[in-house]
């Protein structure tokens, strides 16, 4: 709010005005925070509705590729400057989920990556269909997790790093609530080798969901 407030504010001095530079850049501050604001203020909603036992799952059988392919989409203007790799496979079978939970919880993870990482750093998002399950893995080359505690980060306002803009404390606590509803089951980790987190995402699957889709 401080900062809409006060790059609305300035927008009002002529001087400013006058600036077409100072005035794109007032604007894209404008717009960043009120983004933040509408995450912040659904994420609150969110909470609120999963604590009350207000969610409705609508499953349908869906890809998971779909949902992470949604997710990107959604975030891309956030990844001008980190790179993404995608490793899915092509055969992964249907799921029963409620396509816009999951591809928020999804996109939660990747979003907290894209925050904490930083400018150049990469992204690594891989699915794999395992024996009853299909895994899902976020991985980034940043700072990492808690290392006494890394699911900490799981924890309802949790933020380690206060200084960092746009992070609410929930979007995980957010994301661990949705898998579970499916049956699933998340965990994080440091990444063995290097800097860096790793969430695993794993989703159970039947095949009979891909024969019902198929007839």
């Amino acid at each position: 709010l401080a900062v809409i407030h006060g790059s609305a504010t300035a927008l009002k001095e002529e001087k400013i005005l006058n600036n077409k530079d100072a005035v794109s850049k007032l604007a894209d501050e404008i717009l960043n925070g009120s983004l933040r604001m509408q995450k912040l203020v659904q994420n609150l909603l969110d909470m609120n509705r999963i604590e009350s036992n207000k969610v409705q799952l609508k499953k349908e059988p869906v890809l998971v590729n779909e949902i992470i392919s949604m997710a990107l989409s959604k975030l891309e203007p956030m990844f001008k400057d980190n790179k993404i790799n995608l490793n899915l496979e092509n055969d992964t079978p249907l799921i029963l989920a409620d396509f816009v939970l999951m591809e928020q919880a999804i996109r939660n993870i990747i979003d907290n990556a894209a925050i904490h990482t930083g400018q150049g750093t990469e992204i690594t998002i891989s699915a794999k269909k395992l024996e009853n399950s299909i895994q899902i893995r976020i991985e980034d080359n940043g700072p990492g997790l808690p290392k006494q505690n890394p699911e900490k980060v799981f924890e309802k306002f949790y933020r380690e790093k206060e200084n960092i803009p746009g992070g609410t404390g929930l979007g995980l606590t957010i994301t661990k609530s949705i898998v579970e509803l499916h049956g699933g089951k998340i965990t994080a980790y440091n990444r063995p080798t290097g800097t860096g987190a790793v969430f695993v995402i794993t989703l159970p699957f039947s095949e009979h969901v891909s024969e019902q889709k198929n007839g």
